[in-house]
């Protein structure tokens, strides 16, 4: 072997080592990444349910028992609604509200953080109705203020199920309380709110029916789908209900899929970012 030969065979056998040190790095990195991380510490019989997260993967939104937060906010509060920032030591928690907030609706970045609550979270809550708020980060406002029909009926009655664009500006959600003049009937409509322009929009309309529910907005704002049940309002709600989506731009609504079985969106962002697909 030639001193040429000796030096290519040194050459070669140099970036083999490296390669494989790079190789097992990687893999070092990566199985750290890929491993399940516990974000919460909470106390016995304390208990965190219904998390939500956000388009980049950097931010949860979820609901606790225990205040993560820790002192100074949420007094005695049964529940916490919460925002999980992700380090790379875990996390860091920022309060949101005294309050629960199944699945709530978080934007892309998770600057923005929708959800429906029965709290007095901003004094304008007194009766104790769903009505639909939002978290910028630095405060909460709240973003319907409706009155049941009757007090007996506060439960049943206001705004529920918030889903939120990407970028936050956009929020549509289902309410049985007439929030534009044009639900004289109390059933349920699917309605979006424009923070920007600070101005509510009802896109269904439907009579003497158990209405719209379930409305999830895609990312891009563009499309909402939601369930439609054509029960009569005064009968139970029925096991068989449509699957609508809605267009902003041309505002017109098209039926997916028909009469389907025991219909329902899952929590949390249900549908794509262009509104093309659902689930």
């Amino acid at each position: 072997m030639n001193s040429h030969t000796r030096q290519l065979t040194k050459q070669l056998a140099t970036s083999l080592c490296i390669a494989l040190v790079l190789c097992l790095w990687v893999s070092v990195v990566r199985s750290q990444h890929d491993a399940v991380r516990r974000l919460t510490v909470t106390p016995e019989r304390s208990f965190s349910l219904n998390p939500t997260l956000s388009g980049d993967g950097r931010h949860i939104a979820f609901e606790s028992t225990h205040n993560l937060a820790g002192a100074g906010s949420g007094g005695g509060a049964a529940f916490h609604t919460l925002r999980a920032d992700l380090t790379e030591d875990g996390a860091a928690f920022t309060y949101v509200a005294a309050s629960r907030a199944p699945s709530p609706a978080l934007s892309r970045d998770g600057s923005r953080l929708a959800f429906a609550s029965r709290e007095n979270l901003t004094s304008q809550n007194a009766d104790g109705n769903s009505e639909i708020f939002l978290f910028d980060g630095g405060k909460l406002q709240q973003l319907t203020n409706t009155s049941p029909r009757e007090v007996a009926q506060r439960i049943g009655d206001g705004n529920f199920q918030p889903s939120i664009s990407n970028d936050g500006t956009l929020i549509a959600f289902a309410s049985n309380r007439d929030l534009t003049g044009a639900n004289l009937d109390a059933n349920l409509e699917v309605f979006i709110y424009d923070s920007l322009a600070s101005a509510t929009t009802q896109i269904t309309n439907s009579t003497n029916t158990v209405g719209s529910s379930e409305a999830k907005i895609s990312g891009d704002g563009t499309r909402v789908a939601f369930i439609q049940d054509d029960q009569a309002a005064d009968s139970e709600a029925s096991t068989r209900r449509d699957l609508c989506l809605y267009e902003r731009a041309s505002n017109t609504t098209r039926l997916i899929a028909d009469d389907v079985e025991n219909l329902s969106l899952t929590y949390g962002r249900a549908i794509s970012d262009d509104g093309q697909r659902i689930v």
